[in-house]
């Protein structure tokens, strides 16, 4: 198993226990945490940011959000979907 699969694996893991937890911080640094590992892996797809830029959003994160964001901008540029990358 690649590093990032074993990143990917342990931060599902632990976004698990935050979910059971309530904790709805750890779920954002997770989530956060999450689509960088997809998206070095090449697994990303848009639905795993808007999850976690909604939750980051919700909890009033902003060092998430503007992080998320700047990873969707990246990954829209990568698809060649310019129209999509100015967040």
């Amino acid at each position: 198993m690649g590093l990032s699969r074993e990143g990917i694996q342990q931060v599902e893991e632990a976004l698990a226990i935050y979910e059971r937890l309530g904790d709805t911080m750890g779920e954002a640094e997770c989530l956060t945490g999450l689509v960088r590992l997809l998206h070095d892996d090449k697994q990303l797809d848009a639905a795993d940011f808007e999850m976690a830029l909604e939750i980051a959003t919700s909890i009033d994160c902003h060092t998430h959000v503007f992080g998320i964001n700047y990873s969707l901008a990246q990954l829209s540029i990568l698809e060649g979907r310019f129209d999509k990358a100015n967040v």
